[in-house]
């Protein structure tokens, strides 16, 4: 799926948005004040909020996933602070995604959320003629974290999948390379893979050589880097 890219944001804020935003700032706030007084948290590595509409399943596979790309890149880049559990708070809405430039997230979309809605259909790109980013499974860009939409992963899961887990996984893995600054890769193997349909590979379930290359030339890799496939789906 597309980065999200720099977009034209409504001017006209209303009264009710600009109070949505001063709570916002308090709960940013809030959140980084919690954080710097845990135990645990490193202050030299930054923090990736997950919101707390994942399930117990789906936070491990988000562990899961941004462990395997710090392992297969062994840099310093792709090594993250996961705090679980961040209210976000409903409904979403884009002006919400577009002012967390210091609070990158992994969030999940619903269909209905107005976000998606604005996101897929709406949302201007500047020097373009088209408007909006489709029928999205998934975006992600460095500064803002990663958004993953729930029934576009169980559709996708049907139909190229065993299990709506191996979707939902396959799609982080490829979110976090956006995230990461890595863009698409026209070729069935590899992670990264732009289309949908599959012809001659299974999709991707790990961070295939690739995917590694193209990380490693824009990022010092470290000496440990490496596929993490190892005979597992490519």
């Amino acid at each position: 799926m597309p980065y999200i890219r720099d977009t034209k944001i409504k001017k006209d804020i209303t009264l009710s948005r600009l109070v949505k935003l001063m709570l916002y700032k308090y709960k940013v706030l809030f959140g980084f004040m919690l954080a710097s007084c845990t135990d645990n948290v490193t202050q030299d590595v930054p923090n990736v909020y997950v919101e707390d509409e994942f399930n117990q399943e789906e936070q491990a596979l988000i562990q899961r996933g941004f462990n395997e790309w710090h392992r297969a890149t062994d840099s310093s880049y792709t090594l993250k602070n996961l705090m679980f559990g961040y209210a976000m708070g409903r409904p979403f809405e884009y002006e919400d995604f577009s002012l967390r430039d210091s609070l990158p997230m992994v969030q999940k979309l619903s269909e209905n959320d107005p976000g998606y809605i604005y996101l897929s259909k709406e949302i201007k790109f500047e020097g373009k003629d088209r408007k909006g980013y489709g029928n999205f499974v998934g975006l992600a860009s460095s500064n803002l974290g990663v958004l993953l939409v729930h029934e576009k992963i169980a559709e996708k899961s049907k139909a190229l999948f065993n299990s709506y887990q191996e979707g939902f996984y396959n799609t982080l893995l490829h979110e976090l390379g956006h995230f990461y600054g890595v863009r698409h890769i026209f070729d069935e193997r590899s992670v990264m893979w732009a289309s949908g349909t599959y012809e001659k590979e299974e999709p991707a379930l790990c961070i295939d050589e690739l995917t590694l290359e193209a990380y490693c030339i824009m990022y010092p890799c470290g000496e440990n880097a490496g596929s993490t496939c190892n005979g597992r789906s490519q």
